[in-house]
């Protein structure tokens, strides 16, 4: 419709820009959470431990890279039917948790073999962060399904706050361990 174009709905411009501004600020403060950590070790270790550092998470994201894909799948289906909504975002919650945990499993014995493989001896030290990081991954596959039903929902704002607050206690957690391991 050239006219509805032309002349666009001010009251849905303006809806859809509150739902995508809750949700776009969620993505920024996961990003945040993603890659805070990076200038905290570069604090207390310097430039090496943030090399280290790096392999061992780069290394650690590919299993949420599955999660990512079934979280971007199963959104059609999610907003489609409520009910269909309830039973399965727990269901797929659950299998990729566990797919995760089997992929974390294979990734801590093969990573003495896989990194100085992919990255050289130098980076033998990033196999215990990696391994320390591995628990994380895990529950972090399963948040990324939850995060897209409640984006299915339709309250967007609700994952922002969760993600406010897991920044700051993953922020809280950098500050005290890094330091110490």
């Amino acid at each position: 419709d050239p006219g509805g174009i032309l002349r666009p709905d001010v009251g849905v411009i303006r809806k859809l820009a509150g739902f995508g501004l809750q949700g776009e600020a969620g993505n920024i403060l996961q990003l945040l959470n993603y890659r805070l950590d990076q200038y905290i070790v570069r604090a207390y270790v310097g430039l090496a431990g943030v090399g280290i550092y790096a392999v061992s998470a780069s290394m650690t994201e590919a299993i949420f890279v599955l999660a990512n894909a079934v979280a971007l799948v199963l959104l059609p289906r999610l907003t489609a039917d409520e009910e269909e909504a309830r039973w399965m975002a727990p269901v797929a919650t659950r299998n990729t948790v566990l797919i995760a945990a089997v992929a974390a499993v294979l990734l801590a014995f093969a990573a003495p073999v896989l990194v100085p493989l992919a990255f050289g001896d130098a980076f033998e030290d990033s196999i215990r962060p990696l391994w320390f990081l591995l628990p994380g991954t895990v529950a972090l596959a399963g948040a990324k399904v939850l995060t897209s039903y409640i984006f299915s929902r339709g309250r967007p704002l609700v994952n922002t706050l969760i993600t406010a607050s897991s920044l700051v206690v993953t922020l809280a957690a950098n500050l005290i361990l890094v330091p110490i391991f």
